[in-house]
């Protein structure tokens, strides 16, 4: 297995780079120009596209996600892309070898827990990109014009929906659509490719990306959004794989795991949040006892109950460990 971490920015802090150079991590630095060069027209095409015509002043690392087969090294032919909040949970062997199903499909991912988007377009499903089986060989490849093809439609299939909402929701320029592209750019990316050209999407399941905040996106309300819409949230054929700690207040849930994914350590995790919050912001790598502490944009006990009744799953049963 090899590990790559692909971060934005122009070089590591020295003391950073000696500690890679020892350990024997390669680095690679790219720059967008180095995209061939209907990539890069593309990639700007769709990033024009997110932002309604602004240019950002920065790479945003989200959106080279859909061009990993143009960024990796070409002697990568597939590859699983993981948030940083994302803690494994069974072995990650398991997951690869969704690869085997794939057929005609170039890139699997789980379908978002939440109605992020549902609520207010039209889309039948949409998904997350927080885990990300990508067969890199075969976009970069024989189905590379199809990819593409899709990803291009993607930009039209977002501003068709858009205006569909801003017409159900009376939207004026000075009151515009909110239909998510944004900060959720590649999984926004994705979910518009499938409404076009499903067959390049395999469903992993959701079990590989409990999503763990997601409700705090869904209207009106996260009492509706995550203790009554079963629908959603879920997962009941197989036990949680992969934990998302996607929300607020609660991404350390995902250190916390790395560090001790027994049921044990989880469940008091589960506790805590429904319990008196003890500090104002616990940071996303704190894998200590304050995880689960910290102010919830939620009500504590809805948070609690939430976890209980659909997460509960989410650790390492002992007899596993032993």
């Amino acid at each position: 297995m090899h590990l790559h971490l692909v971060y934005r920015g122009k070089r590591l802090a020295n003391k950073q780079e000696i500690q890679l150079k020892e350990a024997g991590v390669e680095q690679v630095y790219f720059q967008l120009h180095l995209l061939p060069s209907r990539i890069l027209c593309l990639y700007e095409q769709l990033t024009s596209c997110i932002t309604g015509g602004r240019k950002y002043s920065q790479v945003q690392a989200f959106m080279l996600k859909p061009f990993m087969a143009w960024i990796l090294p070409s002697n990568i032919p597939r590859v699983i892309m993981l948030d940083m909040d994302v803690a494994f949970l069974r072995p990650p062997h398991q997951l690869w070898a969704k690869f085997e199903f794939f057929d005609d499909a170039l890139v699997g991912l789980a379908r978002e827990q939440s109605d992020l988007y549902t609520w207010a377009t039209n889309l039948a499903h949409a998904y997350n990109g927080g885990v990300q089986l990508l067969d890199l060989a075969r976009m970069r490849g024989p189905e590379e014009a199809r990819y593409i093809s899709a990803l291009t439609a993607a930009c039209r299939t977002h501003e068709e929906i858009a205006r569909q909402y801003g017409k159900r929701r009376n939207c004026t320029k000075f009151a515009p659509t909110s239909v998510r592209f944004g900060m959720l750019g590649d999984q926004s990316l994705y979910t518009y490719m499938a409404h076009k050209e499903q067959s390049l999407f395999f469903n992993i399941g959701c079990e590989w990306n409990r999503q763990l905040g997601s409700w705090l996106s869904s209207s009106p309300s996260s009492k509706r959004g995550w203790l009554e819409r079963p629908d959603l949230h879920a997962c009941p054929t197989e036990r949680c794989a992969a934990l998302h700690a996607n929300g607020a207040g609660l991404k350390c849930a995902a250190a916390l795991l790395r560090t001790n994914s027994s049921c044990a350590n989880w469940k008091d995790f589960v506790r805590r949040t429904g319990e008196k919050a003890l500090v104002k912001t616990v940071g996303p790598y704190d894998s200590g006892r304050l995880c689960g502490s910290s102010d919830l944009p939620s009500t504590r006990y809805a948070t609690a109950s939430a976890l209980r009744t659909y997460y509960i799953d989410c650790c390492v049963p002992a007899q596993t460990i032993a």
